[in-house]
């Protein structure tokens, strides 16, 4: 046991360096760093204003409605606002987004406010973020040297904004008492403004589209590049499933067995801290057969690790357990978005990424909405089983697929031979883009 002690610490430390190696160049740490800014101010922002509207209205609806207001932009227009951000240099909508933002949360930060304003202002911001999210990844890609130095900053920005979740429940309520809830609104609006000067330190990138393409031809063509390549079907595939295996448990944690307001704290707060650290281990480099077997492993195990803690889930300690592992599945983006940032073209690409974070956004607001109506009929744990049970099915599903399509394309290099024609099989490996590797693609992401 002695001896493995060195080993595995020596392991622990390389995967770390691996990790921060690309904040070494200085346009991605600073990427990072507008992104930890943002995000830290951001949820607790989310908490600040669901307990303003509440304290004005006293209605449960209305708070649902903040939720609902940011969630909103990205499952009905994000595709639109991302196309539009494809034909604007990246870098000016990303600051113009952050300005955007920071200004309605200042202004929601002024006493008085009606909640009428409030659910716009929630809805306004909201509606800035999909292209602001689609212009980041595009020009994360286009930063990237080579597929090590992606998925490495790709784990590093899930884990980012996995702390920033996990901060968010535990100290929101921190800073509503030290601030008020104004005050932790206006705090929001400056981390945007941060966020802007940080962006506007970036480099200038040109539009991936011309203005002359048209706004339905662009999305068209945006949904053909994610939807005709097996590689990224699987993907679009994995993103939704664990949205919905990890959307349940979150969406339930309070209603868990009228879990006092701490214990609910706690059971959300375990999801964001288990996905920081499976983050941590998930490899981030191989082929596409390699990176889409380990997501769909982390479906299958996160899956049934929750199925079983949400049985014992009478102890507490137990039900600490199931909402972690549920939050693991998330980890599919961190194994499968070195898959999209190679097979995703340059043009087009943040076109693609909106209409996938729609896809992600919508498979969360279904799992609410139908988590929801379920645990009223089945009670939260079995609903909550439902959730994790759709994830070792699909995990399960794609790994068949994969092993079919191994077997099919052996001897034929490191791309899956189509299964079944149109199926799911990974086609094989094409360029990723039209420029050199320096210039590469993002990560799968989908806000939490």
């Amino acid at each position: 046991m002695l001896t493995l002690q060195p080993r595995t610490g020596s392991r622990l430390l390389a995967r770390t360096a691996a990790l921060v190696r690309p904040l070494r160049i200085r346009e991605l740490r600073t990427l990072w760093l507008a992104q930890l800014a943002s995000e830290l101010g951001d949820w607790a922002s989310r908490i600040a204003l669901a307990v303003l509207v509440f304290d004005q209205t006293h209605s449960a609806l209305a708070t649902g409605l903040v939720t609902t207001a940011s969630l909103l932009p990205y499952a009905l227009v994000g595709p639109i606002t991302a196309a539009i951000a494809d034909r604007q240099p990246r870098r000016r909508v990303m600051v113009g987004a952050d300005l955007l933002r920071g200004a309605v949360f200042l202004i929601l930060a002024v006493p008085g406010v009606p909640t009428p304003v409030l659910l716009i202002g929630a809805l306004a911001a909201g509606l800035a973020t999909p292209p602001f999210e689609a212009a980041r990844s595009a020009m994360r890609s286009e930063l990237m040297v080579d597929d090590a130095a992606y998925g490495a900053y790709n784990a590093l920005s899930v884990m980012t904004g996995q702390v920033a979740v996990a901060l968010g429940y535990l100290c929101g309520g921190g800073l509503i008492l030290l601030l008020g809830t104004r005050g932790t609104l206006g705090l929001n609006g400056a981390s945007f403004l941060v966020s802007a000067l940080l962006v506007s330190r970036l480099p200038a990138s040109r539009p991936a589209t011309g203005l002359k393409v048209r706004l339905r031809r662009q999305l068209g063509d945006g949904a053909r590049i994610l939807f005709g390549d097996g590689s990224l079907r699987m993907c679009v595939i994995l993103g939704v499933t664990a949205s919905v295996a990890g959307t349940v448990p979150e969406a339930l944690g309070a209603a868990f067995e009228h879990a006092s307001p701490t214990r609910a704290a706690l059971l959300l707060a375990a999801a964001p801290v288990a996905l920081i650290l499976v983050s941590a281990l998930i490899p981030v480099t191989g082929d596409d057969r390699r990176l889409l077997r380990v997501a769909s492993l982390v479906l299958v195990g996160g899956g049934a690790i929750a199925i079983g803690a949400f049985l014992l889930a009478s102890s507490f300690g137990f039900a600490l357990l199931a909402w972690a592992a549920s939050g693991t599945t998330f980890a599919v983006i961190v194994a499968a978005g070195p898959v999209v940032r190679r097979r995703l073209p340059a043009e087009g690409r943040a076109v693609a990424f909106g209409i996938l974070q729609a896809a992600t956004l919508a498979g969360c607001c279904l799992a609410g909405l139908a988590g929801g109506a379920l645990a009223d009929l089945v009670g939260v744990r079995f609903a909550c089983i439902g959730g994790c049970a759709l994830a070792v099915a699909t995990g399960a599903g794609l790994l068949f697929v994969l092993s079919a399509g191994s077997r099919a394309g052996a001897g034929a290099g490191t791309g899956l031979a189509p299964v079944g024609g149109a199926g799911l099989g990974l086609a094989p490996a094409r360029s990723a883009s039209p420029v050199p590797t320096a210039a590469a693609a993002t990560a799968v992401a989908g806000p939490r």
